[in-house]
């Protein structure tokens, strides 16, 4: 597919507006048939990150990502550009795949993270990039201490990725 007409760019979020500046000659769209190492099907958070992380490895690797619109113009630039842990899965998780497992990949997401803050570090990139955490809240009565099993499973594991907050904090 070629790139979205400029008139359907209007979805696109306030934070992606903002970050946007198309520049064709950056990533130009792929007209002819190309050969790489790696095709990486989609430019968000995974797929860019998946690209850096494997050049990172083996800079001689060849990796192309084939984007639709540009990088970051699905899911990953409509969540306000937000990196999120996968501490509020822990239980879904540990039930597909065991506590031990669900553990190890929670704590990789929070590592990713580190990453994207060491690599934007390091690089020089003025990305925005806040590390203010997250809230897990009730909006009403029924959901007061719907979090309490993943607190207790927090605390079993030695970890604190979460807290209880009074209302007035």
């Amino acid at each position: 597919m070629g790139r979205l007409a400029e008139a359907d760019i209007g979805w696109r979020s306030h934070w992606l507006q903002q970050a946007l500046a198309e520049d064709p000659s950056v990533a130009p769209p792929l007209e002819e048939a190309t050969t790489a190492d790696v095709c990486i099907v989609g430019g968000g958070y995974l797929g860019l990150w998946t690209a850096i992380r494997l050049r990172e490895a083996n800079p001689s690797l060849d990796v192309v990502i084939v984007e639709r619109d540009i990088c970051g113009g699905g899911p990953s630039g409509r969540n306000s550009g937000m990196l999120l842990s996968a501490w509020t899965k822990l239980a879904a998780l540990a039930a597909l795949r065991g506590e031990a497992e669900a553990l190890r990949m929670v704590r990789l997401t929070t590592e990713a993270i580190a990453g994207v803050a060491g690599f934007c570090a390091d690089n020089g990139i003025d990305c925005w990039f806040d590390p203010v955490g997250w809230v897990w809240g009730a909006t009403c009565a029924a959901q007061d201490g719907a979090w309490d099993d993943a607190i207790a499973r927090y605390e079993r594991h030695g970890t604190a990725p979460a807290r209880r907050v009074s209302r007035d904090e």
